[in-house]
């Protein structure tokens, strides 16, 4: 009988560091898919994918590009593409910087397209960085509460995604998200396992 439970690992981290062959990381990006563009805290992932994604992950994104409407990803939407020499299988995008307010409803239809693509890819894992807290668009607390209510109707239902990751860049970020955690864990229902990472890396999960 397959195993019904899944898994929620809140740590502290490099996100594109977490080894996931059949896994994804979520990459909170602009409506151009352009990488490393801007200085806010989203762009901490978008730098960290254009440092170690390979001299071609630029121009795969170009290419993915070309094929959306417009030439751009429509904010709130997600898309995958190649993960070049990151550790994982795919990157899933989502279109954040570029929208004309960030605000809940841009993060929580970003968060759950995200979702859904990894689910439709047959992913089974899910890397998730915080998402929305550039240009003072929503604070921390905001993007938990919305991240944890999704996560916690989301993640049961999905058929292929067993295991995800919230990975919090600073030690900032990453203790008020280990408190918010341990706070709420009540509000999880019973198929979800939630890990907190006291040393804030994660058994197994980064090289």
């Amino acid at each position: 009988m397959e195993d019904s439970k899944r898994h929620l690992i809140v740590t502290q981290g490099d996100i594109t560091l977490i080894s996931m062959p059949e896994g994804a990381l979520v990459n909170p990006s602009n409506t151009g898919l352009i990488l490393n563009s801007g200085g806010n805290s989203d762009n901490t992932v978008s730098n960290a994918i254009a440092r170690r994604g390979g001299p071609f992950m630029q121009q795969t994104l170009h290419m993915t590009r070309s094929g959306l409407r417009n030439n751009r990803l429509e904010p709130g939407r997600a898309v995958d593409t190649e993960a070049g020499q990151l550790p994982v299988k795919r990157l899933i995008h989502v279109s954040i910087v570029g929208a004309k307010k960030i605000n809940a409803r841009l993060v929580s239809n970003a968060i759950l397209n995200a979702y859904d693509l990894a689910d439709e890819l047959e992913l089974k894992e899910l890397a998730f960085p915080a998402i929305g807290l550039q240009m003072g668009g929503i604070t921390l607390e905001e993007f938990m509460e919305i991240f944890w209510r999704i996560t916690a109707e989301e993640l049961p239902r999905l058929k292929h995604v067993r295991q995800v990751y919230l990975c919090l860049f600073s030690g900032e970020e990453y203790e008020a998200g280990s408190a918010y955690a341990e706070q709420h864990v009540d509000e999880l229902p019973e198929s979800i396992d939630l890990e907190i990472s006291e040393s804030g890396f994660a058994r197994g999960i980064f090289g």
